[in-house]
C-alpha cells in the first residue's frame, strides 16, 4: 500500500521503491533481473537516462569500484548503484519532510488501520500496540521503524535490541513508525539481516562517583562516510543521576538527506540501572550545521540548534547496563568509534 506519492524528480521508479517493504539496494537488483516484474521497464528507463556527467561525479565521490568489481557488466553495475543512491536520497528527503511536519497525526498514523492507535506528542506509539520485530504487525498490516539515516535498514538492529529489552522489562518503550510503509501481512516481507553485536559489558564504577562532566569526540577518518564526527558526554546531575548524550554529526553535503543520530540516557547511581533512554534524529540546515560545529555536545548552546525528532523513548525503566550497551551499539550501527568506545570502557 502506497501511503503517499513522493516527489518524482524524473525518477519513474521512485514511487514503487519509496513504498517498498524491503531494502532498496537488494530490491532494485531483483526487479532489474526479473523482466516480468511490473516495474522492470520503469527501472530500465531510469538506468538508461542517467547522465554520464552525474554518473562520473558519483563514481569519483563514492569510490564504488570495489563494489562493482564482482560484476561481469561493470558499466551497468555503476549505473545501478548510482540509481540506488539517488532513490535512497529522494526517499530520505520525503521521510524528513513528513516527520518534521506539523500534522497532528503524521503518516502512517493517518491511515484508517491506525486510526484507533494512541500517539504521543512526539508521534510515538507504545510497543504494547503491536507484535513482532523487525516487522511490526498491527491489525493485520505490517510496518517498520522510522529509519535514523537515509540507510533504509539503519534502525533494524536497534529494533532488534528494543524488542529484546522490551520483553525483559515489559513494554516500556514508545517508537516512531516509518511514514510510508504499510502492507497487508500476506504481502509483507521485511528484510532480515545478520550482524553480530557483542563485546565486554560496560564498567560503571567511575561513572558511579563522577563529579564533573566526562566527554570526548571522535573525528571520522573514513572519507567515503557521511559522518563528520561523534560527540559524547556523561554529565552528573542531582538525585544520583548521570546523563549520557551522544550525537553523530553528519557532513554538510548530506544535511538535506539525513540528520544527526542522537542518543540520550539516564543512569541511576543507586540502582546501577538505566532509568530512561531515547533515540532521535536532529535535523539541521547548512547554516545551523556549520554553527553546530563550533560547539561540543556538552555546551549549552547545542540545545538551541536543530530540530530534534524522536524515534523511540523509554521511561521508568530498570534497564541493565548490558541491555544499554546492546541498544546504544545497535542504534549507532556502522559507527565504529561508538562500538569501540563501549567495548573498551
Amino acid at each position: 500500500m502506497i501511503l503517499a506519492q513522493p516527489k518524482m524528480n524524473n525518477l519513474l521508479s521512485l514511487p514503487y521503491f519509496a513504498s517498498s517493504q524491503v531494502d532498496v539496494m537488494f530490491e532494485i537488483w531483483d526487479v532489474f533481473q526479473n523482466s516480468a516484474h511490473p516495474w522492470h521497464n520503469h527501472l530500465k528507463t531510469d538506468i538508461e537516462n542517467i547522465s554520464n556527467i552525474s554518473l562520473n561525479a558519483y563514481i569519483q565521490e563514492r569510490n564504488i569500484e570495489t563494489m562493482v568489481d564482482r560484476f561481469e557488466d561493470k558499466a551497468l553495475a555503476r549505473r545501478v548503484y548510482y540509481l540506488i543512491d539517488r532513490i535512497q536520497k529522494e526517499i530520505a528527503k520525503t521521510i524528513l519532510h513528513e516527520i518534521s511536519s506539523d500534522s497532528e497525526r503524521q503518516r502512517p498514523y493517518s491511515s484508517l488501520n491506525l486510526s484507533s492507535i494512541e500517539i504521543d506528542d512526539h508521534q510515538l506509539i507504545s510497543t504494547q500496540s503491536f507484535k513482532g520485530f523487525p516487522g511490526i504487525q498491527i491489525n493485520g498490516y505490517g510496518y517498520q521503524l522510522c529509519p535514523s539515516t537515509y540507510g533504509s535498514n539503519s534502525m533494524y538492529w536497534a529494533g532488534q535490541a528494543l524488542a529484546e529489552i522490551s520483553s525483559n522489562i515489559g513494554h516500556k518503550f514508545r517508537v516512531r513508525l516509518h511514514p510510508f510503509i504499510e502492507n497487508p501481512i500476506k504481502d509483507y516481507r521485511p528484510m532480515m539481516y545478520r550482524m553480530m553485536v557483542y563485546g565486554k559489558p560496560l564498567s560503571w564504577e567511575r561513572l558511579a562517583v563522577l563529579k564533573d562532566d566526562e566527554f570526548g569526540q571522535w573525528t571520522n577518518e573514513n572519507q567515503n562516510d557521511d559522518t563528520q564526527y561523534t560527540d559524547f558526554v556523561w554529565s552528573p546531575k542531582k538525585n544520583n543521576e548521570v546523563h549520557f548524550s551522544c550525537e553523530e554529526v553528519p557532513k554538510l553535503a548530506v544535511s538535506d538527506i539525513r540528520g544527526s543520530r542522537y542518543f540520550h540516557a539516564i543512569f541511576d547511581k543507586q540502582s546501577g540501572t538505566i532509568k530512561h533512554c531515547d533515540g532521535a534524529i536532529r535535523l539541521y540546515n547548512q547554516d545551523s550545521l556549520e554553527y553546530r560545529g563550533r560547539y561540543h555536545l556538552k555546551d549549552s548552546e547545542v540545545r538551541k540548534i536543530g530540530h530534534r525528532i524522536k524515534l523511540f523513548q523509554g521511561d521508568n525503566l530498570k534497564m541493565t547496563t548490558e541491555d544499554f550497551t546492546l541498544l546504544a551499539r545497535a542504534f549507532f550501527v556502522w559507527n565504529q568509534d561508538v562500538y569501540q568506545y563501549f567495548e573498551q570502557l
